[in-house]
This record gives C-alpha cells, structure tokens and sequence, in this order.
C-alpha cells in the first residue's frame, strides 16, 4: 500500500509544481529571512525527527501491523462444565433417575483480535521482542525493495523501446515482484513469525514448494497496478471531455453537474479496486506465505493453518490454485474493515505528526525573527486571491 501511494504522491507533487502560481512574493520574503546557526540546528532536528517519525509510523502500522492484521484469524475459548443432576444426591432419589445423564453447559467465548487496537498491537509486539519488535524486518524489507526497484527498472528499461515507458514500466515491476517473492515472504515471516536464529539463507524455501507463492504474487503485483490503471483508463476516456468543457462560466448545470460526477469517479474507482482488489490479494499473499512457514516457527498472532490448507498435498499438481483459492475465500469483510481502519488511522498519524512540526517549525521562525516574519505572511496573504 505504501509504495503506490508514494507513487501517486510523487505524481501530484509533481503536477502541483508545474502548475505554482507565478505570485511568490510572500514565499520570497519567507526565504530571505535571515536567521542565524542557532537557529538552523533546531530545525534541521525538526525535520530530521518528523522525517524519521513518518518513516516510523508507515513501517510499523503499515508493514508491520497490516501484515499480522491480514493473517490473524477469529480465536475462541470454549469451556465445558459438567454437573450432575440436582436430584442424584438425593437419598431417596429412584435408581433410574441416579443414572441420568449429567447436565452439560458449553460457553464458547470471542476474543477480540489483538491488531483490533494499534496500542495494543504494540504491547503484543514488545512482550514478543521488546521495544524494537515495531521495526522486525526491518532490514528485509530494505533488501526486498531495493531488489524490486533495481530488476523493475532494468526490466522497464529493455521493454520501453517495444511497449513504451509507462507499460514497460509495469510490466517490469510485476515481473520484478514475482521473480523476488521468496525474499518477500522472508520479510514476511520476519514481521509475522516468532523470532529465530537460522541463518538467513536457510529462512527462503526451496523452489520446488514456491508454486503457491509464484501465483499469490503475481495476483498482488497486478492488483497493485489496478489502483492506478483503472483510474488513468477512465482518465484517458474523459479526457476529451475534459479539454472540451467551456469554462465554469460558460457551461451548462448540466455540463458542470457532468463533469462533477466524472472527477469524483476517479477517486472512488482507485478507493473501489483498493479495497476489493488489493486488500484481498495482499492477504492472499500473507496468508499464503504464513502457510509456508517452516517447521518450528508459529505466528505472533492466531492463526488457523488448517482451515486455508485442510487436507490439500501441496505437492501435488494443482495445489498451488487450490491454496490460492482458498486463502483467497478466507478473506473477510471484518478484516478488511480491520485493515481500512489501520490504513486511516496511519493516514491520521502521519498528518498530526506533519502539523505538529509545522507548527513547531513556525514557532522557531516566529521567535528568532518575529517582524520578518509577519510581515513576509502579511504579504502571503495579500497575494492569496481569496
């Protein structure tokens, strides 16, 4: 999830600047203030802080959490109480009535999942591996992605001449993240699996077991595409009528009400394929890999192996769509609303992290030089067409 919204943040930043208003001089006068060391060395803390805070919190709650929130499955408690009946201890009770069955009460007890909560999570994380169990994996994940970002764009760059720059790109990054599935499911049992000391070349799995893994990521690399190529396929539709539209002056209710519906269309169409397209291929992906999980390494959370895999021999041919299939159905609408939570809740933890030191930032530039500043705002705002 993270890497395509890096993309599509880097798409509309990029936009954003080619389209800058030409009147800057509010933004002039705000970077010819002259401040001294003393006051650069806390901002360059600032930033760096809030630099590593957001990385932190999109590791943790976005990798880590997500991971163990795709795989843990609903955990119950049943207790079973016998008792006697209540007439057998009486003296002169009838023989036959002494021999009645004894009375039985079952309780089954839900529990509530453990990444129900993200301070909860962190609590599960810390009594597993202390206070750096937030960052496990860490340095897989590292390794997996430069490893994608290298061969993605090696492949992109032999394929462009024959498909183009933007297919070819593609195309190389699905074929990336297939060819580098093994190294992804070490990152995962690193984020999900109890901890071990194997060394980390007998943690990847044989080939001859990598069928399943080899269809669930190819499912997840394609479902990682749509959320950005259905939304530019219904942009290349509309674009006619985009550059055709008169003006908000010029043009109809109707063709202002027209254009409206379409320009929300794109939004909600990439929101649609993330959460009935990604979502459930990326737990595929998880759910698949934790079944492959070697013997002697269980999951941090619950997780019922047997209810995706049952009697299926994953040697056997055409286990690999069977397995797929099946971790496929076992996704469910109470995770996926686990997971559209976690991924708000991040989105919530990164923004008041930003405002925090925004305003902190703002606080050290307004005491260093408080009339330099005002009066560069002052002239912002002038310059503000509202």
């Amino acid at each position: 999830m993270s890497g395509v919204a890096a993309q599509a943040l880097s798409h509309v930043v990029r936009r954003g600047l080619e389209h800058m208003p030409t009147t800057t001089d509010g933004l002039d006068d705000l970077t010819r203030l002259d401040f001294s060391i003393f006051t650069l060395i806390p901002v360059a803390v600032v930033l760096i802080t809030t630099i590593f805070l957001i990385c932190s919190v999109d590791y943790t709650v976005g990798s880590v959490m997500a991971s163990l929130t795709m795989i843990e499955s609903p955990s119950t408690t049943t207790i079973v109480e016998t008792a006697p009946p209540a007439y057998s201890d009486e003296p002169d009770a009838p023989l036959e009535k002494k021999m009645d069955v004894a009375d039985v009460e079952v309780v089954v007890i839900d529990h509530k999942p453990i990444t129900a909560s993200v301070v909860g999570t962190i609590k599960h994380l810390h009594r597993i591996g202390g206070f750096r169990a937030r960052w496990r994996g860490l340095g897989w994940s590292i390794i997996y992605h430069f490893a994608v970002n290298f061969v993605g764009h090696l492949f992109g760059g032999l394929f462009s001449g024959v498909l183009g720059h933007i297919l070819a790109q593609g195309l190389g990054y699905t074929l990336s993240v297939v060819l580098m599935c093994r190294l992804h499911m070490v990152w995962t049992h690193a984020m999900i699996a109890t901890p071990t000391s194997t060394s980390w070349s007998e943690r990847f799995i044989p080939r001859k077991q990598c069928k399943p893994l080899l269809l669930a990521s190819l499912n997840y690399a394609v479902a990682q595409q749509s959320i950005i190529v259905l939304p530019a396929m219904l942009l290349l539709v509309l674009s006619p009528i985009v550059f055709a539209f008169p003006g908000l002056t010029q043009a109809s209710t109707l063709q202002v009400a027209f254009l409206a519906f379409h320009v929300v269309a794109l939004p909600t169409i990439a929101i649609l394929a993330a959460l009935f397209i990604y979502l459930p291929a990326a737990s595929t992906l998880a759910r698949v890999e934790a079944c492959l999980l070697p013997q002697g390494r269980e999951t941090i959370v619950p997780f019922d192996r047997m209810a995706i895999v049952g009697d299926l021999d994953l040697n056997e041919r055409g286990s690999a769509k069977k397995l797929n299939a099946a971790a496929w159905k076992s996704f469910t609408n109470a995770t996926r609303l686990r997971l559209v939570k976690l991924f708000v809740k991040l989105v919530a933890f990164q923004v008041a992290v930003i405002l925090v030191s925004l305003h902190v930032l703002g606080a050290i530039a307004y005491f260093s030089n408080p009339e330099q500043v005002s009066a560069a705002f002052r002239q912002l705002s002038s310059n503000m067409p509202w």
